[in-house]
């Protein structure tokens, strides 16, 4: 289970731009298919954020993102302790946002695909720091003015340069946090166990 935390920049059709920030709350469950592949179902339910930019600001409601994640895991002989991994996603979210009082709500959808890759590691058999970078896109479709149809948008930014660190607990217990501050902004902390 973990905590996100992201600020993305949007540019809705014609040029409309937005900031949009979101917190939320995830469940994953992956299961190993051999030593090197990984699959990994992730339920988010979105608490809370805005969208800013325009002279109005858009509070977002809850909602829901699910998605599915393969990645594979390198050897690299010669460094044994070098962790080396990359990664596919696939990610739909639905929730709505609203411009406040009297104003209706308006039907929040998105996409997302996303290719990462990561570099780390492993310190006293525990302790594991990396630097990740991704690669991602897909549509955002929102009214994004007050007065207005749905129109479509996308990220500006879309990349992600961050680093973080995992660290092996008792028990197949782990806790996993990262700090993205280049492109699409983020902040995560993660609570697992290994079976």
């Amino acid at each position: 289970m973990g905590y996100n935390q992201f600020t993305s920049q949007l540019k809705f059709d014609p040029d409309v731009r937005r900031q949009m920030q979101q917190r939320t709350m995830y469940a994953s469950a992956g299961v190993m298919l051999n030593d090197l592949w990984q699959l990994r179902a992730v339920v988010t339910r979105i608490d809370s954020g805005t969208i800013t930019g325009g002279v109005h600001t858009a509070t977002v409601e809850p909602g829901w993102n699910v998605g599915v994640q393969a990645s594979r895991r390198f050897v690299i002989d010669s460094v044994p302790n070098l962790m080396v991994g990359g990664s596919l996603s696939l990610a739909f979210a639905l929730t709505s946002a609203n411009y406040g009082t009297g104003d209706e709500s308006s039907t929040l959808l998105s996409g997302d695909l996303r290719l990462g890759g990561t570099v780390g590691y492993v310190l006293f058999d525990r302790i594991v720091p990396y630097a990740a970078v991704r690669l991602f896109g897909g549509p955002v479709n929102w009214r994004a003015e007050k007065a207005g149809e749905n129109v479509l948008g996308q990220d500006i930014n879309k990349h992600q340069v961050g680093a973080g660190m995992t660290l092996k607990l008792p028990a197949g217990l782990y806790a996993a946090a990262e700090y993205v501050p280049i492109g699409e902004k983020a902040v995560s902390a993660e609570l697992g166990v290994r079976f």
